[in-house]
């Protein structure tokens, strides 16, 4: 008599991968297929010429529940996803080959990948020995960015993050790697019984953000996008700039939002309804927000954010660098720890994110490349507030205020944590400890030395000087000058951080 075991033995055992495919960035219902590795592979090394990156599919290995890619809805993954996208080292394939050899991996040059240029960009898979939870996915993500010392996009760390399949221009290099005589990687031998600390930097994972930087932003809906180089603001200066309806324009495509289909002119200063962008909100279907440019009262030209959602009801109206704070550290921050010096400096940094504001070329007299992980990515968020923070002549460039409660917001780590890491960054000598009086109170603040000793403001013309070619600005007879006994000026901006 023929048994159980008999007939399993006819049936191929090899193990399959689950693959996530989408239509297309507003796809939000996966459909799914399961494959072997060598499946896998010849899926993950077959390119497509295209002329654009977004003309084919996109893809995860993640199981959703509820038709919806949100992160919340993430049940499981079986595969691991890196990109490497070059911002400080170019990896060749060689390079990898060395570094990743330990395991079973799938990697290929992604779009934007120039081989002549020395600029290689690649996606790396790998293969798990067992299906991980969305916790776990971001754990071991960051654990082996550790591991392997990954120049990787942190805007992909999440589960539900989402990546084309291979397509590149006809003629351009097309290099894959296979690595199939290694065993699947172990994610317990990384996460198990291991608390990581979650960096929140870049936590938003709808990759339509990431996909923004590098454009060229010169003109928006016929409004032009200015570009300051290393500018030395004031306050009123700042608030001017908000106020010239193409910098607004330029967050609004920075946050995610399809600017180019908003129906926006300086005739037409409400948008069209567009896809919700914000981390709290459920992924939609149906368009729930829209873009309007003010044109009465106090700061005419900006351009504000609407919510038509029903949660959103009691307060529809964000400023846009708003958002792109939320999107940054992933949850909606309460209004309360919503301080104007938050807004300041989550503003300057939504502007150079933006690529409106340039920040100066500095590099600090002490190398940080002592330091890794989660610790390295704390001193890269102190710097950068040191950056922007310079670039406000409101503040004093020697010092720079930071409450353990704003690294909350400002580098998504806890307070403790923030104040371990400050501790241990002060008595290695990354920074310098300070007392920074502020005009409320006294709090600590700290000071990294870069090789001009300071950082070195440029001068620059007063914003109100400068040509704003904005047909709506000039239809108003804006001058967007922010008087200092303006309402908005005292509820926005204040000596404090």
């Amino acid at each position: 008599m023929e048994t159980k075991n008999h007939y399993l033995k006819s049936i191929n055992q090899e193990r399959r991968y689950r693959i996530s495919l989408f239509d297309d960035l507003e796809d939000n219902a996966a459909s799914y297929g399961y494959l072997t590795f060598q499946e896998l592979s010849q899926t993950l090394t077959t390119y497509t010429e295209t002329e654009m990156k977004g003309d084919v599919p996109l893809f995860n290995s993640t199981l959703f529940k509820n038709k919806s890619r949100a992160l919340s809805n993430s049940i499981s993954s079986d595969l691991i996803i890196f990109d490497l996208d070059g911002k400080h080292y170019s990896y060749t394939d060689e390079d990898l080959k060395s570094l990743l050899n330990e395991y079973k991996f799938i990697a290929w040059e992604t779009f934007s990948s120039n081989i002549e240029l020395e600029q290689q960009r690649w996606r790396i898979v790998f293969p798990l020995e067992r299906s991980i939870t969305p916790k776990e996915y971001n754990n071991l993500y960051l654990a082996l960015i550790e591991k392997f010392k990954l120049d990787c996009d942190l805007a992909t760390q999440q589960a539900n993050a989402i990546f084309y399949l291979p397509n590149k221009e006809e003629g351009t290099s097309k290099q894959t790697l296979i690595n199939d005589k290694k065993p699947n990687l172990n994610p317990d031998k990384y996460i198990k019984n291991k608390e990581i600390e979650r960096h929140k930097e870049l936590l938003n994972t709808d990759i339509r953000i990431t996909e923004l930087k590098g454009q060229d932003l010169a003109t928006l809906c016929g409004f032009t996008v200015p570009a300051l180089s290393k500018p030395s603001l004031s306050l009123i200066e700042l608030n001017e700039l908000t106020c010239h309806t193409g910098v607004g324009l330029a967050l609004a495509k920075l946050i995610g939002l399809n600017v180019e289909k908003s129906q926006l002119s300086p005739d037409k200063l409400t948008s069209v309804a567009l896809h919700s962008v914000m981390p709290w909100h459920e992924s939609d279907r149906k368009p729930s927000t829209g873009l309007i440019i003010k044109s009465r009262g106090e700061n005419q030209g900006r351009v504000l954010y609407r919510s038509f959602k029903d949660e959103d009801s009691e307060n529809p109206i964000f400023d846009l660098h708003y958002i792109y704070a939320c999107q940054q550290t992933g949850k909606k921050i309460p209004f309360d720890r919503w301080t104007p010096s938050t807004s300041i400096v989550w503003l300057v940094r939504a502007l150079v994110a933006a690529k409106v504001i340039v920040l100066p070329d500095c590099i600090p007299l002490k190398s940080n490349k002592g330091l890794f992980g989660n610790l390295q990515k704390f001193y890269e968020q102190l710097f950068l507030l040191q950056r922007c923070r310079s670039v406000l002549s409101h503040y004093k460039d020697s010092e720079v205020a930071f409450s353990f409660s704003f690294a909350e917001i400002w580098c998504g780590l806890s307070r403790q944590t923030a104040s371990k890491y400050f501790k241990a960054l002060s008595s290695d000598g990354f920074i310098e400890s300070l007392v920074v009086e502020t005009a409320r109170m006294k709090i600590n603040g700290f000071y990294i030395r870069v090789k001009t000793d300071l950082i070195t403001k440029s001068t620059m013309k007063p914003i109100s000087t400068f040509c704003l070619n904005n047909s709506l600005n000039k239809k108003v007879g804006m001058e967007c000058i922010l008087d200092s006994n303006d309402q908005a000026y005292n509820n926005l901006f204040f000596d404090s951080t």
